[in-house]
């Protein structure tokens, strides 16, 4: 076989000088126009400011609706920590977003790999011409529980992509926003969940039958609450919810909310009662007669009464301090 080198031809090299010369001119097209609407953006945002009075009323009206408030925080329990990380959710920050204006925030895929895909999340207030950017990368393996595969269809790519861009998306619409509005959110969210929390028989049925795809049951929850369901308290009702959504999103898992033995709780005991004599016993002290007319009785048999153990303080749910964020309707 001969092989026979073929010389570039005037009219060959000409297309590959026009080619080129195209390709730069495109580029040089999309810098302008990019560049023309950045511009363009800041001047209208400079023309049209926002009002911060009227922003902080936006806000307050926005967090007072229901659907908004449950899922405005997330918790996070993050292995080894001692208490739980909450903050507030994407769903509350592109909220805040909507109502301080002049804000444009999101996230890009930059370059893509065989084993990953380079992204980028911002958040730009344009007003200020101040911008908050994280470049980070996503792996394209799948970790479960049963193992970890990697991911070729570009849906599950992207996907994995836009679930690992939200997380940093948020924490730049944070970086930019004024922290005393989005403390005010938080708490107008508060106070929106705990005027509609459902400690009914019907609203606890709707809370256990959402836990069950979690394979969480109500003895796992018992043990959370330290008492039974049916005494469940409304900011004990915001925390579950809290616990839903990171379930939900994938920020924990089953073992990270719910451990620990199962404490049967007296659901008719009233905090004032809860292991009183105990403790007065424990002190040395005479019981207390209110106590001890509140324990129950021992049966015809002569067994134990069962005492009432009051809830743990470490893990009693701060009404004041914890807001909701599930889509969970309960």
């Amino acid at each position: 076989m001969n092989n026979t080198a073929i010389a570039p031809t005037a009219a060959n090299s000409g297309n590959l000088v026009g080619s080129i010369v195209s390709g730069s001119a495109s580029v040089a097209i999309a810098q302008t126009r990019e560049l023309a609407e950045s511009v363009a953006a800041i001047q209208m945002a400079k023309m049209f400011p926002r009002d911060l009075i009227q922003t902080q009323e936006d806000v307050k009206r926005e967090c007072m609706r229901t659907e908004l408030a449950k899922r405005a925080v997330y918790t996070y329990a993050r292995r080894g920590a001692v208490e739980p990380i909450t903050g507030p959710s994407i769903r509350l920050a592109e909220v805040l977003v909507r109502c301080m204006g002049n804000i444009d925030a999101g996230w890009r895929e930059l370059e893509q790999t065989p084993e990953s895909v380079k992204c980028e999340a911002y958040a730009w207030d344009k007003e200020r011409n101040s911008r908050h950017t994280v470049t980070f990368s996503v792996s394209k393996i799948r970790h479960t529980k049963s193992g970890d595969y990697f991911l070729t269809d570009a849906r599950d790519i992207y996907e994995k992509c836009a679930n690992e861009s939200a997380r940093r998306k948020r924490a730049c619409i944070l970086a930019i926003i004024p922290g005393d509005i989005v403390d005010m959110a938080v708490a107008q969210c508060q106070e929106t969940l705990k005027a509609t929390a459902d400690t009914s028989p019907e609203g606890v049925k709707k809370l256990l039958d959402a836990f069950k795809k979690f394979n969480v049951t109500k003895a796992d929850i018992e043990r959370r609450i330290q008492r039974k369901i049916e005494a469940i308290l409304p900011a004990q009702v915001v925390d579950l919810r809290n616990v839903y959504n990171s379930l939900r999103d994938g920020m924990g898992s089953k073992e990270d909310y719910f451990k620990g033995e199962v404490v049967d709780v007296d659901s008719t005991a009233t905090p004032h009662s809860q292991g009183g004599n105990k403790i007065r016993n424990a002190l040395g002290l005479k019981p207390n007669a209110s106590d001890i007319a509140a324990e129950p009785l021992a049966d015809a048999q002569g067994s134990k009464p069962q005492a009432s153990i009051n809830p743990d303080p470490d893990n009693a749910v701060d009404a004041n301090s914890t807001a909701n964020s599930g889509t969970l309707r309960f």
